[in-house]
């Protein structure tokens, strides 16, 4: 676009403006270097707007205080007051996301005086479902776009969270290398534009039209109080759209800003005149349902709008997307007579919807038990990943009939330190749910390929690791360029690393998936498809992408003996293996009948407890170095 060069232009300008400025007293044409170089262009007048120019001019400011700008301490105090004259939350940030400069706006609108978070992450601001997302626009904006009006939340120093209006950009110096990022912030609650009212852009979400947050509180207060006057049932249903943000990391935030607005219709239409649908931000809505008859009253509209929101969605053409949805149902005063308490439960109850798939929950106590673990985990996980409580065990997968270990698969445990050792299904769904599995993915495959290189420079070199991607991680938009940084780092040969997947992946943007594999299998690495033949999905991603290996899901093997049905479906992934030059590797193999039967089907690699149970590395070790010497 014009306009993004005229920006990069105009930054590039301002230092070279600024390095001759303090002996001309023209710091004030290096401030203005940017806007100056979008009103010199008539041409690009209309692709001009306001969020560019304030972006323009906020973000060149904090960074004149980073840098060289200001040799006199007259101009520095003038710059200084500039930044905080803003209204808006102005914060330069170092290219790895660490805070430079932090104006007066900033410290008010969250909390943090100056001197608390320079020099600190700017991810402490961002609440921890919402890390993952950041991290993708803090990538585009790296490569050098310019993101306008982002609608999110921010955290608090409090704790409170509030919703947003960002417009992030990249800095460059003369030579146009990326030296900063900048952020300009507004407190979403009263952002306006030309074309709305203040009362409407205060109480109203911009996206869909819905009441938001902020109104939401106030008409179900009002609907509180005319309960408690008619002591009628208040219904409160709390709806999470299932996995959207796949919808957003896949086919980007304007198709996911199209599907956002297409469901808050839906939403719309299956309520009564008299009822409310109110945009909680992201994915979530709220519907307050007053003079309601019975609990089952509440409970035919939560399938009414469930039923709606699956009903397929037209994007980009011909395409169509098909969503699910969650809901958690709390009743006034039954569950609680207090608004905060009602939509807590709500949000619980969704939750606790959200564990089955597609359906909706009413409230219990019970759930607040749950929901409690559910949370103390979180926290004693974010914990555990800085205090590196977290550990490696490793299965070897056996080749018969010789019994030689051909790879090892790496399975994380966590050594919690009040409830000792822990195993993956106590916190990797947390772990899903919270965003943390992006960080902890990148830790086991560093630890993996780090304790494989070692195995290999021991005289192991044949033997492959084989390392679990999470649907969250693959999703990443730099996934390919962290998985070779840690080769890189490591030293591990690209050949003898095995990329676990599970089918769902195949279903989803299949372009980015091939893509994705096709540039790891250019570097060498092995793709296995985990846990095969338990999802549902086309057999023609087996031909299309480029795959190495098979592993038979455990769910077959268990009654491989007894079950005829489970005997003739192992037996068929094999063939299918073998007629496609692919390898195959049975999974929770537990008796040696089981093993027996497995090789006379011709499957000759398997993993389980028969053969060994996952182990610390040393042991490992000792089990390789024995291997050796047989």
């Amino acid at each position: 676009m014009k306009t993004e060069g005229t920006f990069q232009m105009g930054l590039a300008a301002v230092p070279f403006l600024a390095s001759v400025a303090p002996r001309r007293g023209a710091t004030l044409l290096a401030v203005l270097a940017l806007p100056a170089a979008l009103l010199l262009v008539p041409s690009v007048w209309p692709e001009v707007s306001p969020g560019i120019l304030l972006l323009a001019m906020s973000a060149v400011v904090p960074l004149l205080l980073v840098h060289r700008w200001s040799r006199s301490q007259a101009q520095h105090a003038y710059l200084a007051a500039l930044v905080d004259a803003s209204n808006d939350a102005l914060i330069g940030e170092t290219v790895d996301g660490r805070v430079v400069t932090w104006n007066g706006t900033a410290e008010r609108m969250f909390g943090y005086t100056a001197e608390e978070i320079v020099g600190k992450p700017s991810a402490i601001l961002i609440p921890s479902d919402h890390l993952y997302e950041q991290e993708q626009f803090m990538a585009r904006v790296r490569r050098g776009e310019c993101i306008e009006r982002l609608e999110t939340v921010r955290r608090r120093k409090d704790g409170h969270v509030i919703p947003i209006v960002l417009t992030l950009g990249p800095l460059r110096n003369s030579r146009g290398r990326l030296i900063g990022l900048a952020t300009v912030a507004r407190d979403a609650r009263g952002y306006t534009n030309a074309d709305a009212s203040e009362s409407d852009l205060a109480y109203y979400d911009f996206l869909t039209g819905l009441p938001n947050r902020c109104l939401l509180m106030k008409l179900l207060d009002q609907a509180l109080v005319r309960a408690r006057r008619t002591k009628k049932l208040v219904a409160i249903l709390f709806l999470d759209l299932d996995r959207f943000k796949l919808v957003n990391d896949t086919l980007g935030h304007p198709v996911g800003d199209l599907v956002l607005k297409n469901i808050a219709t839906r939403l719309t239409g299956c309520i009564r005149q008299s009822d409310v649908v109110a945009r909680m931000g992201g994915d979530e809505f709220l519907v307050i349902l007053e003079e309601v008859a019975s609990a089952s009253d509440a409970g035919r509209v939560a399938q009414k709008i469930l039923d709606a929101v699956a009903l397929p969605c037209s994007v980009e053409g011909d395409q169509e997307l098909f969503l699910t949805g969650s809901i958690g149902i709390v009743l006034y005063p039954t569950d609680s007579e207090a608004r905060d308490g009602l939509i807590q439960g709500a949000d619980i109850a969704m939750y606790s919807a959200k564990a089955k798939g597609n359906t909706f929950m009413f409230y219990s106590p019970a759930m607040n038990v749950k929901a409690a673990e559910r949370m103390r985990v979180e926290t004693d996980l974010r914990r555990g990943l800085q205090r590196q409580e977290l550990l490696l065990h490793y299965q070897p997968v056996v080749s018969a009939p010789e019994g030689a270990i051909s790879s090892v698969e790496a399975l994380i445990r966590w050594k919690h330190p009040d409830r000792g050792l822990l195993y993956p299904a106590t916190f990797i769904p947390v772990a899903e749910e919270s965003g943390l599995i992006v960080p902890l993915s990148e830790w086991v495959l560093r630890a993996a390929c780090t304790q494989a290189r070692r195995w290999h420079a021991d005289g192991h070199a044949g033997v492959r690791i084989a390392v679990n991607i999470s649907p969250r991680l693959f999703q990443s938009p730099n996934l390919t360029e962290m998985i070779l940084r840690i080769l890189h780092e490591t030293g591990l040969d690209p050949g003898t690393l095995e990329l676990e997947l599970t089918e769902s992946l195949f279903i989803q943007d299949r372009q980015r998936t091939s893509e994705i594999l096709q540039r790891l299998h250019e570097l060498g690495i092995r793709i296995a498809i985990d846990d095969f033949g338990i999802e549902y999905s086309s057999l023609g991603y087996l031909k299309q992408l480029p795959i190495n290996t098979l592993k038979i899901d455990q769910s077959f093997v268990r009654d491989l003996l007894s079950q005829s049905t489970d005997a003739a479906i192992t037996q068929t992934i094999i063939t299918l293996a073998r007629c496609l030059n692919l390898s195959v590797i049975a999974e929770g193999v537990e008796t040696k009948s089981q093993a027996a039967l497995l090789q006379s089907q011709q499957c000759y690699e398997m993993q389980g407890y028969y053969f060994s149970r996952p182990m610390p590395a040393e042991s490992l070790t000792a089990l390789l170095n024995g291997h050796r010497s047989r």
